[in-house]
């Protein structure tokens, strides 16, 4: 059996290769934007991270702590000496 292309289809099969490249453009714009706000969103985070980190920082300016690390894993204990210091 002879099959003969006609302008219809070819006309049909053009449309529907361009219609298929819009669409996966399209969701690719769309995908691309997603991934912009994801971004953007992360960075807010990061800047309120650091932002509370910088307030908690300030806020025990002139503070002294002393940190001791549990013995039982095995890590020695440092005694420290400090003197106060009058202004």
């Amino acid at each position: 059996m002879i099959q003969e292309a006609s302008v219809n289809g070819l006309i049909r099969t053009v449309f529907i290769i361009i219609g298929i490249i819009a669409a996966l453009r399209f969701i690719g714009k769309i995908l691309i934007a997603k991934r912009e706000s994801d971004k953007a969103k992360d960075i807010e985070r990061l800047q309120r991270e650091i932002e509370k980190a910088k307030k908690i920082s300030q806020e025990n300016t002139g503070k002294t702590s002393i940190h001791r690390r549990n013995e039982r894993s095995g890590e020695k204990v440092l005694d420290v000496d400090f003197e106060e210091i009058d202004d």
